[in-house]
């Protein structure tokens, strides 16, 4: 009777549906375990990568948006100076000797497409190549001819964000800085434009009608951008001097930096039209 008591317990406990463990073909479970594994990798991975994109996504439009373009306007920089290098590295050769002056051209392309893409001081930098082209390739002294036209202008908008962080007051109007303030610009160079403004009548001489005056804006980016942009030109003439190609390129570099930075001074400027309108 016991030991019938405990047949029946064991098999009462045995036939309990939580206690079952049906076995599945072994095929079918190693297939179900390489599935799930597959799945987990995949989703790290996706996660990761996408961790990654939105980290690049918010460095791009910081970048974009509150830093000028510094960090997008470097890479283009060395992208395009890595591809001119290794272009002349493996193309200008006596064997492609009848394919040089393509080689120059595309180069040319290049170059110009850099210094306008990025614009500001990459503009200023192309100039002063350009007042010393003579010596360049044809297809380049054309492309450097193009940098002395004049440069778009930024919106009046700008303009006038620059003038309120400024003297704090609106360019024009009865509080304003001058009487009248003309938004379109009569003139717009790589780091600044000029626009026409009318003094107001007790800023004029012997306190008459207010004179016609120019004044001088500088493009807001370019204050932000200068020091990061001469870097990358002093990285760039230093890789082509001592590791691309044998000519001694760097010596330019302490010049044009110190020429676009007191250019960039408008102190310095103002200063010397003082000096200039105070000549006997």
């Amino acid at each position: 009777m016991l030991r019938g008591v405990r047949l029946s317990s064991l098999a009462h406990h045995a036939i309990k549906p939580s206690r079952i463990s049906p076995l599945a073909p072994l095929g079918w479970r190693w297939n179900h375990a390489h599935t799930t594994t597959a799945t987990s990798t995949w989703s790290r991975r996706s996660r990761v990568l996408g961790g990654i994109a939105l980290a690049i996504g918010g460095v791009a439009f910081y970048d974009y948006n509150y830093n000028a373009s510094v960090i997008g306007r470097n890479l283009r920089t060395f992208w395009v100076c890595l591809n001119i290098a290794l272009d002349y590295k493996f193309n200008f050769t006596p064997e492609n000797a009848d394919s040089i002056p393509l080689l120059h051209q595309r180069v040319a392309d290049r170059v110009y497409n850099l210094l306008t893409s990025n614009g500001g001081l990459y503009i200023k930098i192309g100039q002063a190549i350009g007042n010393n082209a003579a010596l360049l390739p044809q297809p380049m002294q054309e492309k450097f001819a193009k940098l002395f036209d004049d440069a778009p202008q930024v919106p009046y908008s700008v303009v006038r964000d620059v003038l309120k962080a400024e003297y704090g007051k609106e360019p024009a109007g009865p509080d304003g800085i001058f009487e009248i303030f003309e938004e379109e610009a009569v003139a717009s160079a790589s780091i600044a434009q000029v626009h026409r403004a009318k003094l107001k009548s007790a800023d004029g001489e012997g306190g008459g009608e207010g004179e016609w005056v120019a004044v001088k804006v500088q493009k807001p980016s370019v204050s932000k951008q200068a020091e990061w942009d001469l870097a990358a030109f002093r990285v760039v003439m230093w890789l082509y001097e001592n590791y691309f190609f044998d000519m001694p390129v760097y010596f330019l570099v302490d010049f044009i930096a110190d020429h676009l930075r007191r250019e960039l001074d408008f102190d310095l400027e103002l200063n010397n039209s003082v000096q200039t309108a105070n000549l006997p």
